[in-house]
């Protein structure tokens, strides 16, 4: 049972991430140049990002190494740690809960809790099944 590809180093995925690279692109282009070259996974990056499935999640080896994918409570460490310090105004809490509503996208998760920002622990309660008091019997407000 050979790898689909080879293993990607959590180093140079933290580091392709901080410059503002989805996570699933970042996986992308490290799994294409050979899983730690930070410098080619970048040039390809820069190749291919308008690609349509740049941040499409890889396909998932059968049970493959799990340290990536903890479930849904299991939002990878560094991905929460870097949206947190990118985006600045959002708690760790709120970031896993964005990245679980998104399957892992970091790029698709700042974008659904900016979406949120109304009503962000509403949000992040109907998520885990609680809190079904937001009826928005109101009506929109725009």
């Amino acid at each position: 049972s050979a790898p689909s590809g080879p293993a990607v180093d959590e180093g140079a995925l933290s580091q392709l991430m901080d410059m503002g690279f989805g996570m699933n692109g970042c996986k992308r282009a490290l799994t294409k140049v050979g899983g730690s070259d930070v410098e080619a996974a970048m040039n390809w990056i820069f190749e291919h990002n308008s690609d349509p499935d740049f941040n499409d999640p890889l396909p998932e080896d059968g049970g493959a190494g799990g340290d990536f994918s903890g479930g849904v409570g299991g939002a990878d460490k560094a991905v929460v740690a870097s949206l947190v310090e990118s985006l600045g105004c959002f708690t760790s809490d709120q970031v896993r809960a964005a990245l679980v509503a998104t399957g892992g996208a970091a790029d698709r998760a700042a974008d659904w809790l900016f979406s949120h920002m109304d009503d962000l622990d509403g949000a992040i309660a109907a998520l885990s099944g609680g809190g079904g008091g937001a009826s928005g019997g109101d009506g929109p407000s725009s």
